[in-house]
């Protein structure tokens, strides 16, 4: 018998979801009143724990990206309970929404439409570091946005932290929204396939 590890404990979940429903509206008949529904996702409970990574696994329109965007609280379930360090999440106001999604960052499967053209990635890079307080300097800015950028292997970092999402590739702006999202230092890191657009070289150090 391995004694080892008899003793360790399981640690908490950081968020659990607990019986998450999400129907979408189709239309509503005027005569019955009866309304028609997209049932997108349908009883699905899971749990998320630190330092462990979760897949999500299923064919296309069975749900995957729908439940990534109720964790982020980008949609409201339609039932159910999301459990954050142990406490239900709440519709408290922006402060505690922008709270939240310091612990809690989605990377968006569309890097093409998840990055604002008319900026550069500088811009969509500081952002989240100035918003939650990493830097309070334009060098403490810059010398984070290298780490970032070198972090998702887009080197040599000065030469891509003037570029614009339209001067890039779309495996380098997917990599620029997965630094936009490490950059916020989140707990919980909601993937919406974010290597689907990498090459294969690089997708493990991605993943990684």
């Amino acid at each position: 018998m391995n004694t080892k590890n008899a003793g360790a404990q399981i640690p908490p979940a950081v968020m659990e979801a607990i019986h998450l429903r999400k129907y979408f509206p189709l239309r509503q008949f005027k005569l019955s009143g009866s309304h028609n529904v997209v049932h997108a996702v349908e009883d699905t409970s899971l749990a998320l724990y630190p330092g462990r990574a979760m897949a999500l696994v299923g064919e296309s329109g069975s749900g995957k990206t729908t439940v990534a965007r109720l964790l982020a609280c980008l949609y409201e379930p339609t039932a159910g309970t999301i459990m954050f360090r142990g406490e239900p999440i709440k519709d408290n106001g922006r402060a505690a929404l922008k709270t939240y999604r310091h612990h809690i960052q989605l990377v968006f499967q569309d890097p093409f439409s998840s990055l604002n053209p008319v900026h550069d990635v500088r811009y969509h890079l500081k952002r989240p570091l100035r918003l939650h307080g990493y830097a309070h300097t334009t060098a403490q800015e810059t010398e984070q946005i290298l780490a970032l950028l070198n972090r998702v292997s887009l080197s040599p970092a000065e030469q891509f932290i003037t570029k614009f999402p339209h001067q890039l590739s779309g495996g380098q702006r997917q990599r620029v929204a997965i630094a936009r999202a490490l950059a916020a230092q989140p707990e919980v890191l909601l993937a919406d396939e974010p290597v689907s657009m990498l090459d294969v070289s690089i997708r493990l150090d991605i993943l990684n």
